[in-house]
């Protein structure tokens, strides 16, 4: 997406006046993690300012994009710009699953559920509610819900109650996404 604020440069004379139709080129140095320019170079308005729009690129990280000025003398501006994931889109079992156990035992592996963004990046800080769909056969959680990491997990551990059987455990990203059994 585009980013919220223009990226502003302003050129002044050495007397600290707003200099016009001075040509600002602007340059993003990220190499994985980058940003889209709406143009490499802009012209000074009025007020001494040439801006640019910058859009994030599908991956995560930070970088900068620089503005130097033509003819200038005095070093370029750096704009520091960090790409973070969008909001939850998709959310898939990725551990434990399946797995069995023997009645009145924990499972050996957690079940784990794994959220991201439309473009495939983890997303942190959603809380995933976890729901054990048994009717006999069914397993105890160790919480309703956890909240993804930074790698866009959220893990619950199950204990099988003493009943034989197969059912399912379904997580819930809240806000967002389809159920993915685990």
């Amino acid at each position: 997406t585009a980013f919220g604020t223009a990226l502003s440069a302003t050129v002044t004379d050495s007397g600290g006046n707003a200099v016009s139709g001075v040509t600002v080129n602007f340059v993003a140095n990220g190499t994985t993690a980058n940003a889209t320019l709406s143009a490499a170079s802009a012209v000074t308005n009025g007020s001494g300012v040439a801006s640019v729009t910058a859009t994030a690129n599908a991956t995560l990280g930070s970088y900068t994009v620089t503005a130097t000025a033509v003819g200038g003398t005095n070093p370029a501006n750096t704009f520091a710009l960090t790409n973070n994931s969008g909001p939850p889109a998709n959310l898939a079992a990725s551990g434990g699953t399946p797995q069995s156990t023997v009645i009145s035992t924990a499972f050996g592996t957690a079940l784990s559920a794994t959220v991201t963004d439309s473009g495939g990046n983890p997303v942190s800080g959603v809380t995933v509610n976890f729901v054990a769909n048994g009717t006999t056969a069914n397993a105890t959680l160790s919480a309703a819900s956890a909240v993804t990491n930074g790698s866009g997990v959220a893990s619950v551990t199950a204990t099988a109650n003493a009943t034989v059987g197969s059912y399912t455990v379904t997580a819930t990203a809240v806000g967002g996404s389809s159920p993915a059994n685990t």
